[in-house]
């Protein structure tokens, strides 16, 4: 956890490709790094197709969430197949 800060400088300014569907699970309230929801929807609002979901918790959130994380993303999965290519 000491490295987070210089890792997180070192991610400013990178981003994903643009036609790259995203999904996001972020710590809601970081107190360490205030604007991480923030940093974390801006990369969503970069590409085409871009989604974040805010859970209460630590760094760790596949411990806490797991079954909020499989149905939020077999949601967002059945979304992007019905979609038309």
């Amino acid at each position: 956890m000491s490295l987070l800060p210089a890792n997180f400088e070192d991610a400013l300014g990178t981003s994903f490709p643009e036609d790259l569907p995203l999904l996001l699970f972020v710590v809601a309230d970081n107190p360490s790094v205030p604007t991480w929801l923030r940093l974390h929807e801006e990369q969503a609002e970069a590409v085409a197709d871009g989604t974040v979901v805010p859970l209460d918790g630590e760094h760790y959130l596949h411990h806490t969430h797991t079954p909020r994380i499989v149905d939020e993303f077999r949601s967002w999965e059945r979304t992007r197949m019905s979609a038309p290519q």
